[in-house]
């Protein structure tokens, strides 16, 4: 019970600092140095707040002890197998209607359009063209001694230089493609790692640390431009950057701009997506078995994709499972065999309803069963015998499996059905006595002849292989 305790301490110790991005806008509000650097504070933690909702499917169980959540499992399962691919559909549609509409809402009265019809007339398109911006820059004159004592002779102007530069051509676009195609093969590939079951290596690590190593990288991208204005030209604009830090130390920095919270939010959001080092959804599962959501943020893709990730999977089968239900097997042949009417055997009032068992859908029914067939027609000895040693090695493989689980009582996640099929083409002639009689030609017992030769190549040792029993159909 201490120990319950002590996790629950923990967790919700990891658990607060996911809400600091959103009380940190308000205290840097109430904060007298940093209270008008931020307009509008309240927007980022209510944003904050509805992008989350787009996740609640992840985080939803029906072994809750609150109904609300219970009930909100029962949908998604609902939504799963109804309506999930059909609302999403417009669900896709209405998101972007609202993002274009809210940007340009957000541009237009931010001053940054000087006419909100702009957008919509042929200046939106000659905006990626080549054009002209206006930089000034403010730099410190300093007349006199610069190490003079303040107060004593030196002083110091500020002067304004201005300057026209060209931007590149489709520079908006070009970031939108690399945008657009760099998700996309992330969501592909993290999809497939799922798929595989390699979700550890694959999928847990480099989704994790992505943001740390952005932001190792952003670091040094800082550092670089602060020694080179034209490190990275020409493959990024010389006036498209990230605002780097004024202050030379990062150390100070993190400190004046409370960037150690980061930290706390990155620890909360490894632990709530925790889930992600566990996976239980088998292999080769289908895409609604791996993600709650068919869709995925372009904008924030890594935490898109471990928040996306389902916690539940399919439920693994027992070795006890099978066997309760080859009892069940058994008893539906009992009543196929010895009840009349069996369609409709099962009386009123009766323990065993066997009609109802035969269309129920049993966990047997997720082994894999497959079925070989070859076809053959006038083969030779040699081609008859490296086909048939195919098979025997498969069913080798079968055999083991069948074997261990049947008397070690153990459960193989690998195990399949394998049942093989060889159809004959021109299999029978005429017989010697009787002109309509139809026999099976040599090709035919040839086939039945090496069945013996082929499994001894395989088992490395003489078999016999049981007498041989021969179906056909005219």
């Amino acid at each position: 019970m201490k120990r319950n305790s002590c996790l629950k301490i923990f967790r919700h110790f990891l658990t607060a600092p996911f809400f600091t991005h959103k009380i940190w806008p308000i205290l840097k509000w109430t904060d007298d140095d940093t209270a008008g650097d931020i307009e509008d504070e309240w927007t980022i933690p209510l944003g904050a707040f509805l992008v989350s909702l787009s996740w609640w499917e992840g985080f939803v169980s029906e072994e809750s002890p609150v109904n609300v959540v219970r009930w909100m499992h029962k949908l998604k399962s609902n939504m799963i197998h109804k309506t999930r691919y059909f609302t999403y559909l417009w669900v896709s549609v209405l998101k972007m209607a609202v993002f274009f509409f809210v940007s340009w809402y957000i541009v237009a009265n931010n001053g940054i359009l000087s006419d909100r019809e702009n957008l919509f007339t042929h200046l939106f398109k000659e905006s990626f063209n080549v054009h002209q911006f206006n930089v000034s820059e403010v730099k410190d004159d300093i007349l006199g001694d610069p190490y003079d004592t303040p107060g004593s002779g030196g002083s110091v102007f500020e002067r304004q230089y201005m300057a026209s530069l060209d931007t590149d051509d489709n520079v908006p676009l070009n970031v939108l493609l690399i945008q657009g195609f760099c998700t996309y093969a992330a969501y592909i590939f993290a999809k497939w790692a799922c798929k595989v079951q390699i979700q550890g290596f694959s999928f847990s690590v480099p989704l994790s640390s992505t943001v740390p190593a952005c932001l190792t990288l952003l670091l040094a991208g800082c550092g670089a431009r602060a020694a080179d204005v034209c490190a990275f030209n020409p493959a990024v604009p010389d006036y498209l950057f990230f605002e780097c830090p004024a202050v030379g130390d990062y150390m100070e920095y993190l400190k004046q701009e409370v960037s150690w919270l980061w930290a706390l939010w990155f620890l909360s959001q490894m632990w709530i997506t925790m889930h992600i080092w566990f996976p239980k959804s088998t292999r080769l599962a289908a895409t609604e078995q791996l993600f709650c959501t068919p869709m995925y943020s372009g904008l924030a893709i890594d935490q898109s994709l471990v928040m996306n990730r389902r916690r539940d999977g399919e439920y693994e089968l027992r070795y006890e499972d099978l066997m309760e239900e080859v009892q069940d097997v058994k008893m539906e042949r009992y009543y196929a065999k010895y009840v009349d009417e069996y369609e409709s055997s099962a009386k009123p009032g009766s323990g065993y309803n066997a009609s109802k068992s035969s269309k129920m859908v049993r966990a047997s029914d997720k082994i894999t069963k497959i079925y070989g067939c070859a076809t053959m027609w006038h083969e030779n000895k040699e081609e008859m015998i490296e086909m048939l040693k195919s098979i025997f090695r498969i069913d080798m493989d079968y055999s083991a499996r069948r074997l261990a689980q049947k008397y070690l009582q153990v459960f193989d996640p690998d195990y399949y059905v394998w049942e093989t099929h060889i159809f004959f083409d021109d299999a029978f002639e005429l017989g010697d006595n009787d002109e309509e009689e139809q026999i099976v030609n040599s090709f035919v017992k040839l086939l039945v002849r090496v069945m013996d030769e082929a499994g001894s190549h395989v088992h490395c040792k003489n078999i016999k292989v049981p007498n041989t029993v021969l179906c056909y159909c005219c």
